[in-house]
This record gives C-alpha cells, structure tokens and sequence, in this order.
C-alpha cells in the first residue's frame, strides 16, 4: 500500500495488490486477486494495479488483473471485470465499469463546461 493511502473496512487480498500514494479505499470494497470459476473449479490469479490518487468507491469491485491509473473515480457499486484498464484522469462508473462522458455528466447535474473540470491529460 502506497503512502497516505486510506483503507476502510474491507475485502482485500493482501496478496497481489499493489496500490499507489493518497489512495482512497471505501467501506466494504473488494480488490480480489484471486476468482474461482466454472465447475472445475479453475483459479484464476494475477495482481491488481491501482495508480495514485484513485478514489475506490464504497461497495466498489476489482476482480484479477485489474489495472487502474492515476487520479480516477470511480463512484459506489461499481465493478471492473477480469483484466480491465482503467486509464488516468477518468470517471468511472458501473458493473461492469465504464467512462462517464462530459456530455452526461452534464445532462445528469445541470452544470455548464466551466463547472465541470475533469483534468485531461497533457
């Protein structure tokens, strides 16, 4: 766990996470490096990469593989399926997880350009 990284209560394999600075994890979110699946029982295990500066949401999900740039949100209940990518400077949202366009978030809040800065990438 990075430096200045904040857990709640949680699941979180201790093994094969990886996490970056000033990290926010929210009460009762799940980063599983490891899934069972299918009737055989095969196991599936690879690290989870999470960047700095991500706000991981209450009730949110990372399941193996998962790979989470810097300064994203992603806000509750959302859930990102084996091997997802989740690039930097995003919102988030979802199960499974996808990107929230500007465009929606300004139907769904009533807020002009000017009050909506999502930092884009120089």
């Amino acid at each position: 766990m990075g430096k200045g990284t904040t857990l709640e209560e949680q699941v979180v394999g201790e093994k094969l996470v990886k996490t970056g600075k000033n990290c926010y994890f929210g009460v009762n979110s799940v980063l599983a490096s490891h899934l069972v699946e299918g009737i055989y029982g095969n196991v599936n295990l690879f690290t989870i990469k999470v960047g700095n500066n991500v706000t991981f949401p209450a009730f949110g999900m990372a399941t193996p593989g998962t790979e989470i740039g810097d300064n994203v949100v992603l806000l509750p209940l959302s859930a990102a399926a084996k091997h997802n990518f989740l690039a930097s400077n995003k919102y988030y949202f979802g199960i499974p997880v996808r990107k929230i366009f500007k465009k929606k978030i300004k139907e769904c809040t009533g807020l002009s350009e000017d009050q909506i800065r999502i930092k884009k990438k120089s």
